[in-house]
């Protein structure tokens, strides 16, 4: 299985939304609509040389805390596979999607700050999801029709309709307007009436206002050296961090930032040649119906920029590989370079685990893992010195409750 498709979720969105790709019409790449790079941040790291098990929780993180989440017949969920934060609620996604079973569900899971349970969204598979934070809506694309469902934060489906484009993940972002991700795939005329031009159709970004109203667009793409075979990513594209969404994509170690109908480079990571895809490999035919499996030949490259997050001055994303994937915070200021999965517990975090991945970030100071109830209460920890609300989830100990939250906030 490729390593830039981190499960069969998303090698199903992959064959969802990428089937119709077909080679053979060209559209030269356009010159206007570049992304902004005039405040660009170079990120030089060798990620082998991440520091990781030396160093215990109290050296990375300043706080850690555990934030257990009310479980009743409603609220139970299994994992978290997307998690996004606004000034009232956690929002969680356990997609709960399986390729062989296709009956089972998926479910959203509202939570207030301090773990009690508001609401849940139903009726749908799906594996990911988007806020409109301005009209405090949720919205997913339903893989069993195909259509886009909006609920609001109690969980009642607003609406129901097509989408107007086919897209690989979309995000909301203020003044009405909607970010699209296409990746390296379009669909034939007769099902997308609406991108009536080559620049819309053959563009990785677009920016649209609403079905009439296409206000920009990004990234385009020349399809003579783009194949199905070379297409692939994750589920999610976007990442929010409190007020600002950000955009990474396959074979790209560019880190882009949205804001109004723009887009700009705000990061570029800089890897060690001998982890690097080659310079030109986004647009060389050479490449054409290979990269794929260039990548898996080639298993040192890091063929993928994930999971991307900013909290203060430290940023923390994914590295993808054929060989590895590995989460990482990296300090603005300093420069180094932490391992996040090889950072052990210690009395910071009561000798509980910190989570295996983060999912989300306030934007201020905060990143936001997991961790399953059976691998806190299998510890044997006792209630001295916790908090009121882990000491009562420990008390209760049902290894059955639902996934603990979990708030780090790292050291300037």
């Amino acid at each position: 299985m490729l390593s830039f498709i981190s499960n069969s979720k998303s090698l199903l969105i992959n064959f969802l939304l990428l089937l119709s790709l077909k080679p053979g019409f060209g559209y030269a790449q356009a010159r206007n609509n570049q992304p902004d790079t005039n405040n660009v941040t170079e990120i030089r790291i060798d990620p082998r040389a991440a520091k990781g098990e030396e160093y215990a929780a109290s050296e990375v993180f300043s706080s850690v805390r555990y934030i257990p989440l009310e479980s009743t017949s409603k609220s139970a969920f299994g994992k978290v596979d997307q998690l996004e934060i606004t000034d009232e609620y956690f929002i969680i996604l356990d997609a709960a999607v399986s390729v062989v079973n296709s009956q089972s569900k998926s479910g959203i899971f509202l939570f207030s700050k301090d773990g009690k349970f508001h609401s849940k969204l139903e009726g749908f598979r799906t594996i990911y999801f988007a806020v409109n934070r301005e009209k405090k809506e949720i919205s997913v694309l339903n893989f069993d029709d195909g259509k886009w469902m909006h609920f609001n934060y109690e969980g009642k489906l607003l609406r129901s309709e097509l989408p107007y484009i086919n897209f690989a993940d979309f995000t909301f972002l203020k003044d009405n307007t909607t970010a699209f991700y296409r990746g390296y795939s379009f669909v034939q005329d007769k099902f997308e009436p609406t991108l009536n031009t080559p620049a819309l159709k053959y563009s990785n970004v677009l920016f649209a206002k609403n079905r009439q109203n296409f206000a920009t667009h990004y990234l385009p793409y020349d399809t003579l050296a783009f194949n199905y075979n070379d297409a692939g990513g994750l589920a999610k594209y976007f990442r929010t961090s409190g007020d600002y969404t950000y955009l990474t994509k396959p074979y790209d170690y560019s880190v882009y930032h949205l804001k109004g109908t723009a887009l700009a480079v705000n990061y570029q990571f800089i890897f060690p040649a001998e982890q690097s895809l080659p310079r030109d490999f986004l647009y060389n035919k050479v490449y054409l119906n290979k990269r794929r499996i260039y990548a898996e030949e080639h298993k040192p490259l890091i063929n993928l920029i994930g999971d991307f997050y900013k909290a203060g001055n430290h940023l923390s994303f994914k590295s993808y590989s054929y060989e590895s994937m590995d989460v990482f915070i990296y300090n603005l200021k300093s420069g180094e370079l932490v391992s996040f999965s090889g950072t052990t517990a210690d009395k910071l975090t009561h000798s509980l685990p910190l989570g295996l991945s983060i999912h989300g970030c306030d934007g201020v100071a905060s990143f936001f893992s997991s961790v399953r109830a059976v691998d806190i209460l299998s510890t044997g920890l006792k209630t001295d010195g916790l908090t009121p609300e882990l000491a009562a989830f420990v008390k209760k100990n049902d290894k059955r409750s639902n996934p603990l939250l979990v708030e780090l906030i790292v050291k300037p």
